[in-house]
């Protein structure tokens, strides 16, 4: 789940620069408020021990000073978000491409990807800590190493191919591939096979039932609407369903 750098609205044009603050200080990811807004935090701490004290003008003073100390701390921290968030998305693209490797056939015949998967899954973890801890350097380096040794297994595997078209790319179909993995491949999400289905219909009678040889037309242009729409059908009919675009 991505980190909004105020904490959680998506719009503060009808908040005051308090209250701006306040939703910047509770940010889901306690650790990048800590990391990049110490003084404000502790400005503003000291503004609701006043508040709470009954002495209403010292603590609207102790909120001013926060405002103006945020101003000071709010770009790193903002950056720091926004990298967290980068970086959380490629943890989430990870962990699909190493299901979808393991979810191909040739993978349970090989005896090293038991060792890759091992392996990749410390990386996973220890990205996932680092992001907990708002270290996006370290979970980006984690990340790095795990998709390293997942492609490595792709190679080793003979998953996938791609050529290119004049008027996109093709994915050509290897031994053991399906729109699953396909999608998993080509979009970082395997929930997107339908896209791949919709695109070739007339080549695919059957989305179950693809051959080696064949090739698809992979688009990236799909609008939103269509992207929501075929993870929503996926998950509801399964991956390996026939899909009769209904």
């Amino acid at each position: 789940m991505l980190l909004t750098a105020c904490g959680g609205k998506s719009s503060s044009e009808n908040l005051t620069p308090e209250e701006m603050v306040r939703q910047a200080l509770n940010n889901p990811n306690k650790a990048c408020v800590d990391k990049h807004l110490p003084k404000t935090k502790a400005k503003m701490a000291e503004a609701d021990k006043l508040a709470k004290s009954n002495n209403a003008e010292g603590a609207k003073k102790a909120e001013g000073e926060a405002v103006e100390i945020f101003k000071k701390e709010d770009v790193a921290f903002k950056n720091a978000v926004d990298a967290v968030n980068a970086q959380s998305a490629r943890y989430d693209e990870t962990v699909a491409r190493k299901n979808n490797i393991a979810s191909h056939p040739n993978a349970a015949k090989s005896s090293k990807w038991a060792q890759v998967s091992a392996k990749v899954d410390k990386h996973l973890a220890n990205a996932k800590n680092a992001l907990s801890k708002c270290d996006p350097n370290k979970a980006k380096s984690e990340l790095d190493a795990a998709n390293a040794l997942l492609a490595e297994m792709e190679q080793l595997l003979g998953i996938g191919g791609q050529a290119a078209s004049t008027d996109g790319s093709v994915y050509v179909v290897k031994k053991g591939d399906n729109l699953w993995y396909i999608a998993g491949k080509q979009y970082s999400n395997p929930f997107m096979w339908p896209i791949i289905y919709w695109t070739n219909q007339q080549k695919i009678k059957d989305p179950d039932l693809i051959f080696p040889k064949q090739e698809f037309n992979i688009v990236q242009d799909s609008s939103a609407d269509e992207k929501a729409k075929a993870e929503r059908l996926a998950k509801t009919r399964g991956p390996w369903s026939l899909y009769d675009n209904k």
